[in-house]
This record gives structure tokens, sequence and C-alpha cells, in this order.
């Protein structure tokens, strides 16, 4: 008697990537490197064909530039949030602004991913959403091999040169603007995990994280009301990683903080919030000097990327009395003139994209 023959199993479809740009070499690469991994690629610089293409499911992922002719990539993903809510949305675009316009609506950009990106970091996004949930709740949980199964939420950035760095988590700013404390305890620093940045697709397997602007990101909510915390990742007796909230212990300083580029400014406060510090902003010298005269400051964070621009207020500030410590606060890419510092009496520079532990040490 034969054996019927086994069913045959259903044929997975190949998940589906639309990828709209202006540039067509972008759009060449784009396809060109999805395709290796099996995906169907709709490439376009035509918005109304890639919308069409939304209207005919399944697609699995929406990737956009930002800046194009006639359109940006925000209102594009927009529609796709609305007529399509299960594709997911995903940015690649030279410009950080994205991130910053989306705060107010977080569920918008899902992904972001910078210009050049890390191909082996976008691939392993794109492997990551577009998993089906049956594979995944199949696939053995493995332990991370460095001990951070419990670290799902941490607002961390690795970008596409392994740099650490740091962003805005859009829930933790509404509960901020919102004054509930919970945010208070997100700042995080990673030190000692070089090896991590030469496979960024591993650091995304072993946590499970959500991805988006410039790399990888994660958002801590420590609501345990601890002033401080020090983890120690299993296997490795050095502190890789500490968890830092308010101190209790010691009491606030008061920060004035004069920088005219909003993005940055937030940034900086909520750094300083969340060490519990005091941080008023102005975005430019006479705010700041309105500030200076209402409030008290022990130190006073001045952005200089135009010296032109600061140069008298600044020499007004070396002659407060008492002194008051001015923090300049300068872009990596340039350097002030050393005869700026040998003129008047100032604190290093913080230099962008800010470390924690030199934020940290303002507080000290």
């Amino acid at each position: 008697m034969m054996k019927p023959e086994a069913e045959s199993k259903p044929q997975e479809r190949r998940p589906v990537v639309v990828c709209i740009d202006d540039d067509p070499e972008i759009l060449k690469s784009l396809k060109r490197l999805l395709r290796s991994d099996d995906y169907e690629v709709v490439a376009t610089a035509d918005p109304g064909e890639a919308l069409d293409r939304i209207l005919q499911p399944p697609v699995d992922v929406f990737i956009a530039d930002q800046r194009m002719p006639g359109v940006d990539g925000t209102e594009l993903l927009r529609v796709v949030e609305r007529k399509s809510p299960q594709t997911r949305r995903m940015m690649i675009s030279a410009y950080p602004e994205p991130v910053w316009r989306a705060a107010s609506e977080p569920s918008l950009i899902q992904h972001f991913i910078p210009k050049p990106w890390n191909d082996e970091l976008l691939k392993a996004i794109l492997r990551r959403v577009t998993t089906p949930r049956s594979r995944k709740a199949a696939a053995p949980r493995r332990s991370s091999p460095l001990g951070l199964d419990f670290m799902k939420e941490i607002p961390l950035l690795v970008d596409c040169a392994g740099r650490y760095t740091f962003q805005i988590n859009p829930r933790i700013l509404k509960m901020l603007r919102k004054g509930r404390r919970e945010g208070r305890s997100i700042l995080a620093v990673l030190e000692g995990l070089d090896r991590l940045k030469d496979d960024p697709a591993a650091l995304i397997a072993d946590l499970e994280l959500g991805v988006t602007a410039s790399g990888v990101a994660l958002n801590l909510v420590d609501a345990s009301g601890l002033a401080a915390r020090h983890l120690e990742l299993r296997g490795n007796p050095s502190p890789l990683l500490s968890v830092w909230g308010p101190d209790a212990t010691r009491p606030a300083r008061s920060f004035v903080l004069v920088d005219p580029a909003t993005p940055r400014r937030v940034f900086l406060k909520l750094l300083l919030d969340g060490l519990g510090q005091v941080c008023r902003t102005a975005d430019n010298p006479e705010q700041g000097r309105e500030l200076l005269q209402r409030e008290r400051c022990d130190r006073i964070l001045v952005d200089v990327s135009d010296p032109r621009h600061t140069m008298d207020w600044i020499e007004e500030l070396s002659q407060l009395e008492p002194p008051i410590s001015v923090v300049p606060l300068l872009p990596e890419t340039r350097r002030w003139h050393p005869d700026v510092f040998d003129r008047w009496t100032l604190d290093a520079p913080l230099i962008r994209p800010y470390a924690l532990r030199e934020v940290l040490a303002l507080t000290a």
C-alpha cells in the first residue's frame, strides 16, 4: 500500500520592501543589497508609485529618504502609517533632524539609519522586523554572551562607525514634559565593548533591540528609586556598564545652558535633568543674561560654534563677581583658538557628541 505523500509546506513569501529616494545611486545600492538577502524590492523616486504599492498589500517595510523634491519622508511615513499600519516605517537620511521632528510622534519613525549606512546593520534590522512571529517563537532563546538579557531600554546609540552616543527617547521626553519622575534615571555609560562595534548584527541579535537613529537604541525607565546602581556583566569582573540616576547624597548644581540649536539644547538638558541637576536653558546670550539676573547659577554652558557671536558675552561673564564657571560647548569638528582660553579663565570645553562621563563630571 502506498503511503500518501506528505503534504508540502506552503512556501514562505519573500518580504516586500519599498524604497523611495531621489538619488538613483542610492536606489541601486539598496536594491543590490536587499536582493542579495532575497527581499522583493520596489525602488522608486516617485512618491505616487511608492504609495500605490502600499495600497497593494502586503508591504513589510517602507524605507524613505527625508529630503526629496516636493515632499519629505515624514509626510510619506504619515500616509503609510494611516494606510498600512502593519508596515514597518524606516527612514534613511544624511540629516539627523527627522528624529527630533518625530519626537512628538514617537510611533512615526520606527527605525532611522544614517547615510552612509552600515550594510550589515541595515540587513540585521530588516531581518529582525520581517521574520515571521511564528519563526521567532520557535527559535531557541539564547542568552546574551554579555549577560545583558535584562537590558532592554537604555538610551544608547551605536552609530555606523561603532561610536556610542545618546539620543532623547520620545517616550521619556513625553514623561518628562508631563512631570513624571520615572524618566529621570535613564542614563547609561558603556565602556569596553569595542568588540561589538565590529559586529552590529550580533549586538541586535543578542539584545533583541529596537533600532532607531544612528543605529541601536534602547530606553530604560528606572522606577526603582535607586540613586545610582552599578552593574557588572557576567564573566567579566570589570564594570562595563553603569546606570546612573540622581545622587541624593549631594546637592544638585544649577546650570544655565545657552545654545541656539533646540535639539542640542533639549538633549543636554535631559542629560542634566536625568542626573538630578537643575538646568535652565536659553537660545541666545540675551536670554541667558536675563536668567543670570533672576537665578543662582553654578555653571554656564555656552555654545561657541561661532565665537564671533559669543565673544563679547564671554568677556562679560569673565568679569562677574563672584566668578561663575564657564564651560564652552564645541562640535567635534571644530576647535576654538587656544588664545581664547589664554585670555579668559574657562573650564575645559564639552565636545559634541557629548560623552556622558564628561557631562557627569560637570555635576561633581
